[in-house]
């Protein structure tokens, strides 16, 4: 079946018009017809061309082998019963079985009853191309397609050879609607469940998906999705694969609903996510999505009962909930950077939980520059400036305003069974432990609860510094004491 350089009709839609009464000459000549009750195929090769693309086939389907009963050709249409046919087609997958009621005319062609069959994989169907005869010179754009797939139990070995952006690992099994051409088209009511257990339900829209250099792009409306990390990556490693974060391998099984908008370069993305570490509500915009874990980001998330120890390896830390715009990059705590506004509604940490913090700075790695409002019962306070523990010397510059901190309550501090500090605390210190900080602590208007006394005083000013290995801590306090311990010590060892 060819089309020669220069020409839009190739040669057996020449051969067929032949027989179109329109073409005829008598006004009351009948019909062209010709019937067969039964054509048997053996060794048969079929092979399309059109010269004005390209010089070698487009298609070939070689040893072609079987049946086709009830053959007629009326006028410039085709009739056939297609059975027990075997082939090999140009992608080298071998069906063992396709059966169809076809029927060609000018404007259509229609698969009926379909069913295609090879040594992975079975699809039963019901197909119908439409078209104008010189847009079959552009099938994967210009064809119209509607396909309704009632039962497909397809293997991605054989998937995968047709469409690359899939996986080969893995057998699904789904029914679907799917309508336009090629290039353009949309699967709706997609029922999806593979054999690893990853279900989707939902309607999606692919463009260029067969010319993926023009551009191509997913618009998916999720009404269920339930898998894990590793099982999408093998079902989509091309188009998920490359844009989920590392870091969602550690929400294991997680549940996805909502809309989303794919393409090579960015992600626009409404989901809520469900799953054993918690719940998350997003809508956000990606893009530099070729590095998914330093990717770009800008939108609102919400996390409900997320388990933030369990993602940040840290058992001290708990569940969070919390409501924020973001900005920045970055999905892993080694890469994170991204600007934060919202209010945490939980946060749990050392075993107690606080409420209602307002927040409004810059995470970076480990590292907040910027402001915390706390209305807990148990922590009252304003705090503003830097706390940076991405390195191993942590780093304190700031101001915290504090009307009230249960240091005992919010697990702490326990030496003492009763701990209340109030006041205006400037800190600007280094160090990650007790026997380490050096720096500055001043307090004022400050006051501190124990179950023995209430201690109140006015100014309040700690220095820690470091000579070689001996250490200076200067008290400067009108309220309380003056003076200065010089030497080399522990906590923990004093009285």
């Amino acid at each position: 079946m060819k089309t020669y350089k220069g020409e839009t009709t190739d040669n057996l839609s020449i051969f067929i018009e032949k027989f179109d009464e329109e073409n005829t000459t008598e006004s009351n000549a009948p019909s062209f017809l010709l019937t067969a009750s039964k054509l048997v195929l053996t060794n048969t090769n079929y092979y399309l061309y059109d010269k004005n693309k390209q010089e070698n086939t487009i298609v070939f389907y070689k040893n072609i082998n079987g049946y086709v009963n009830n053959f007629k050709i009326e006028g410039p249409n085709v009739y056939a019963q297609v059975k027990d046919v075997s082939f090999l087609e140009d992608h080298g997958i071998e069906v063992t079985n396709f059966a169809t009621d076809f029927v060609y005319t000018k404007r259509y062609m229609t698969f009926k009853n379909t069913k295609i069959e090879t040594e992975n994989s079975l699809i039963n169907a019901q197909i119908k191309f439409s078209y104008k005869r010189e847009e079959l010179a552009d099938f994967n754009n210009k064809v119209q397609i509607e396909a309704n797939f009632t039962k497909a139990n397809v293997s991605l070995l054989d998937l995968h050879k047709f469409y690359n952006e899939l996986g080969k690992n893995d057998k699904i099994n789904f029914t679907t609607k799917a309508k336009g051409t090629l290039n353009n088209f949309t699967l709706n009511n997609l029922k999806l469940v593979s054999n690893r257990n990853s279900v989707i339900n939902g309607n999606f829209h692919f463009k260029n998906a067969v010319n993926t250099e023009k551009g191509f792009s997913l618009n998916a409306s999720i009404n269920h999705l339930s898998s894990n990390y590793q099982n999408l990556k093998q079902l989509l490693p091309n188009i998920l694969g490359k844009t989920l974060p590392s870091s969602f391998v550690k929400f294991g099984r997680f549940n996805v609903k909502g809309t989303s908008f794919i393409t090579k370069d960015l992600i626009d993305a409404q989901v809520t996510i469900t799953s054993d570490l918690g719940k998350t509500i997003s809508n956000l915009k990606l893009t530099n999505i070729d590095d998914i874990d330093n990717a770009k980001y800008v939108g609102n998330v919400e996390f409900i009962d997320l388990n933030l120890g369990k993602i940040v390896n840290d058992t001290l830390i708990g569940k969070l909930s919390l409501i924020a715009e973001v900005d920045g990059k970055g999905f892993t705590l080694e890469k994170i950077n991204t600007s934060i506004k919202g209010n945490i509604s939980k946060h749990q940490y050392k075993g107690y939980t606080y409420h209602d913090i307002d927040i409004n700075g810059i995470f970076k790695n480990q590292l907040f520059d910027g402001s915390l409002v706390t209305r807990d019962k148990n922590i009252k306070m304003s705090f503003k400036g830097l706390a940076d523990l991405s390195s191993a010397i942590y780093k304190f510059d700031f101001i915290a305003d504090v009307a009230y901190a249960n240091f005992n309550k919010l697990n702490l501090f326990k030496r003492d069974s009763k701990a209340i500090l109030k006041g205006k605390i400037a800190i600007k210190m280094n160090g990650n432990s007790l026997d380490n900080l050096a720096g500055k602590i001043d307090f004022s208007k400050a006051s501190y609860t124990n179950q023995n006394d209430n201690y109140y005083f006015k100014d309040f000013n700690i220095t820690s510094t470091f000579l070689d290995s001996t250490r200076i801590i200067t008290i400067n306090s009108t309220d309380i004491v003056d003076g200065k311990i010089k030497g080399n010590f522990k906590f923990n060892e004093l009285g």
